[in-house]
């Protein structure tokens, strides 16, 4: 993954972050998220249940959601046209969509996306250095083979 230009956190718990790079822009819950589910889970996975069907169950969604706490929703810069701050919201407009978008995660609220969950001027610099990092992205691509070579 390209080095970390900026990131912000949600506002309420679990944390999730949004994370700018030269080349993508992710989504992940937090190291502090990560770390306080994998105490649960590791608590949930010392307790022995009395039948084995049962342990097998559990053992199976305990050890799904170990894997997915770990996992990112990432898009390449070419894969997002823009990113403002309106409303309340971050708003992506994509030029390829994946599976999952940003504004399809939430939190606690299924009717509230978590880009409604950043502070406002968090969210409007996160979108100030979007624009920086896809213009340069944009100039770069265009006089290059490849993003290996990528400043920073």
């Amino acid at each position: 993954m390209a080095k970390e230009i900026y990131s912000i956190n949600t506002q309420s718990e679990p944390h999730m972050e949004l994370v700018l790079t030269h080349t993508h822009v992710l989504m992940r819950l937090s190291d502090e998220a990560v770390e306080e589910i994998q105490k649960q889970l590791d608590s949930e996975k010392e307790k022995e249940e009395p039948f084995s069907w049962v342990q097998s169950i559990k053992n199976f969604v305990l050890n799904s959601v170990d894997k997915l706490i770990h996992k990112s929703i990432e898009y390449p810069l070419h894969d997002i046209e823009s990113v403002i701050y309106e409303d309340g919201t971050l708003q992506f407009e994509y030029a390829r969509e994946h599976i999952l978008r940003f504004d399809s995660v939430s939190l606690h609220d299924e009717d509230k996306s978590v880009l409604q969950d950043f502070l406002p001027e968090e969210a409007r610099l996160f979108a100030d250095k979007f624009r920086s990092a896809k213009e340069r992205y944009s100039k770069f691509i265009e006089g290059s083979d490849g993003i290996e070579n990528l400043p920073g």
